[in-house]
């Protein structure tokens, strides 16, 4: 999602929501979101795990 807002920056799209099914750990899935917000400064990531999915909000700061 972080992709297509950068390809479509030219569209005015300035924010993206998506569900994604994991079944990973609570854990798991907040060590890779660290990283994954912290290697993208230019956006702003909200993220909330349910039961084998993560529901993320990502708009342009």
């Amino acid at each position: 999602k972080i992709l297509i807002l950068k390809e479509e920056a030219h569209l005015s799209v300035k924010e993206q929501k998506t569900s994604v099914l994991l079944h990973y750990t609570k854990r798991t899935i907040d060590k890779s979101m660290k990283r994954i917000i912290a290697e993208n400064p230019d956006y702003h990531i909200i993220y909330r795990c349910e039961i084998n999915a993560v529901i993320l909000h990502i708009k342009v700061k």
